[in-house]
């Protein structure tokens, strides 16, 4: 064998032969295909290699904000430079955004609760 002679360290690592032929004829059957030559064939596996970066980019989102914690919290981190994009990536800095957040949420749940029940009050009268 050509690998034995090349690279004996690896015909170490291969796996045992197949018990089967590969010229052996095989009955026709459902799943498999007739071959020009006669010899029916069964499709058995299918090998993929898939690099590790190939990925989808990472998303981003846009927003315009008028939160005046959210904004104070941008300005924070990009310099002060009010038009300025904030990359905001490490663990403090999302941390920051996450108690920012956590803040103004219950108070817009609470705000829009309120319309909610003032617009069914006005369908009332």
């Amino acid at each position: 064998m050509c690998l034995d002679a090349k690279a004996p360290h690896l015909s170490s690592t291969l796996p045992p032969p197949l018990p089967w032929k590969f010229n052996k004829p095989v009955q026709p059957n459902k799943g498999l295909t007739r071959q020009g030559n006669g010899h029916s064939e069964e499709l058995r596996f299918v090998i993929a290699v898939i690099r590790h970066g190939d990925r989808t980019p990472k998303q981003k989102v846009k927003l315009n904000v008028t939160e005046e914690k959210l904004l104070n919290l941008m300005l924070k981190y990009n310099g002060g430079k009010p038009r300025a994009e904030t990359k905001l990536k490490s663990a403090v800095q999302l941390q920051d955004l996450l108690d920012a957040t956590r803040m103004l949420v219950p108070h817009q749940v609470v705000i829009q609760k309120t319309v909610n029940m003032l617009r069914s009050f006005a369908k009332l009268k």
